[in-house]
Parts: C-alpha cells; structure tokens; sequence
C-alpha cells in the first residue's frame, strides 16, 4: 500500500529543490532550509508547540554553579560515604549534575506537576489554569527537556520511576517511549492513592495515580533479575530463562444472574 503521506512530502521537497535553483540570495535560501527541515522531521510520536522557559534564555548567557552552604552540612562520619540536598530550579540542577554524575546514578524518581489546570503547574512564573489552549505544550515542553537530562544520568544499569495522574498519563508514556525506547519499558504501577475518590464532577471518582518505570537498558537494569528474599524462595518455586516466578489460579469470575 502506497505511504500517501510520504509521496506528498517528497513531492513538496523537489519542489524546495526547484524553488532553490530560482532563489539563490541568503535569505531564501535559509527560509527554505527550515521548511525542508520540518518537513524532514518525526512522522510519528507527539508533535507539540514548543515553548521556551525563562531559564532556557537564562543559561544562554550565564552558567549555574554549586555553591555549597557549610551552616546547614550534617556529616556523622567524614570518612563515610554521604548523601547531598540540591536546592535550586530543577533545570539549573539537572545541567549541573549531567557535568559531574552523567551515567553514573542508578535510580531516579521524578515527581513532576501533574497539570491538573489547578495551579499546581507553574511556567515561568505563571500558573497554567485548564483555560490556557497552550496548557500540555507548556507541560510536554518542560517535561521533555528534563527527561533527556535524566536519560543522560542513568548508568546502563539505571531506572527510573516517574509519577503521574490522569491528565498527563498518555502524553508521558508516549514520551518515554519515544526517550527511553518502547523496549525499556517495565511497567506502570497503580497505586491507590485516594480511597474514597477525588472530589470532581466527573461520574466516576478517581481513586489512583500512576508510577511509569523505565530502564535505560532493559538487559542490564538493576531491577530485573534481582534477588528473592528468603520468605519469597518457597513460594516463587518455578523458574525459565527470565528468571523464577509462581504459578496462581486462575481468578473467581463474576456470575450474573
């Protein structure tokens, strides 16, 4: 079956080829250079307005460095191994710790704003209400810088455990899929964050959040494979190639009468 989409492009792209024969000055040639780069772009994946942060134009001409706070240092052992607390925009710090940890951190947990339109996102200082039409680019543009960063800080071994809501849920996983590689995914967990349901006009309650799990390289993370603990070996007593696993019944089915 003919690609009618991709017969159109390239249709349009010789005709770029002709419009640079007849349209040689500097200007032209570089408008004509960005319509044939978008028109070379992903054909497939989310497509969305980009936005620009102030932080984007920020770094552009200043550099962000660790400066360390002595008053506030709580050390039990000076010869041990420590733990450190970065405060500063999340952006700024992920730059930082990409120049000094890229490939070096095993596990990573985001909890991003989950853009509920409810003044829990906030883009260069403003809030995004549900009324902004512009509402999942800002949040798709701020989301996807930073999870680059983070793919770059995983070790080969490296997960990374990312929670989120309904209002963003299909948009992050397509996302990762496109970041992290569809293969790298390991699950989405469920997690029954609210038993007697979220206060909305919807005409069913919510009562879960979601936690998606991605590996950088799904042969070689820490997560699989690991190791059961003693209480876990009696019961998970068959085993293949992936590893061990137990075998369950089938569940009670529902009769209606």
């Amino acid at each position: 079956m003919a690609n009618l989409s991709q017969l159109k492009r390239e249709k349009m792209l010789a005709f770029l080829e002709t419009l640079k024969e007849q349209h040689t000055d500097d200007d032209s040639l570089i408008a004509l250079g960005e319509i044939e780069k978008e028109l070379k772009s992903k054909k497939y994946g989310l497509v969305w307005e980009e936005h620009e942060e102030a932080v984007d134009v920020q770094m552009k001409t200043q550099i962000p460095v660790f400066t360390e706070v002595k008053e506030k240092e709580i050390c039990a052992d000076e010869n041990g191994a420590y733990n450190f607390l970065l405060e500063g925009d999340n952006l700024h710090s992920l730059y930082l710790l990409e120049k000094t940890y890229k490939g070096k951190i095993d596990i990573i947990y985001l909890d991003p704003p989950y853009n509920t339109g409810s003044k829990d996102f906030v883009y260069d200082d403003s809030y995004i209400v549900k009324e902004d039409g512009y509402r999942h680019s800002k949040w798709l543009s701020f989301i996807h810088k930073r999870l680059n960063i983070a793919k770059k800080l995983l070790s080969n071994l490296g997960v990374i455990f990312i929670s989120i809501d309904d209002n963003e849920m299909a948009n992050l996983k397509i996302l990762c899929d496109e970041i992290f590689g569809e293969d790298n995914f390991i699950a989405n967990i469920i997690i029954k964050s609210n038993p007697r349901g979220s206060q909305s006009t919807k005409q069913i309650a919510n009562l879960h959040e979601y936690v998606l799990v991605y590996a950088k390289d799904i042969t070689q993370a820490a997560i699989i494979g690991h190791k059961l603990s003693d209480n876990m070996v009696s019961e998970y007593n068959q085993s293949d190639s992936k590893g061990k696993y137990r075998l369950l019944g089938l569940r009670q089915r529902i009769h209606l009468r």
